[in-house]
């Protein structure tokens, strides 16, 4: 969980506001079929997966309460290995 900082945020859900200025993160191993299967449930996405510089795939959803959420996949090995076995 993280708290909304607009002054390094490029993205305009991303601001400090009264209500809903909390942004949920979700390690998972397959972002891609998060995406589609929360898209199926009704979930309002923010944006489509993004395979970023740093080998971290991920996308911005918005759940019922307003909230962003963001699920994210670590693409680089080691990455992958500290957030399954926790070294």
């Amino acid at each position: 969980m993280g708290v909304v900082n607009r002054t390094i945020s490029q993205w305009p859900f991303c601001q400090v506001r009264e209500i809903n200025s909390v942004i949920l993160k979700a390690v998972v191993a397959d972002v891609e079929g998060w995406f589609d299967r929360l898209k199926a449930k009704g979930g309002e996405p923010l944006t489509d997966v993004r395979k970023g510089e740093s080998n971290i795939w991920s996308f911005l959803i918005k759940d019922p309460g307003g909230y962003a959420i963001e699920i994210q996949q670590f693409m680089d090995p080691e990455f992958k290995r500290f957030f399954r076995e926790g070294k």
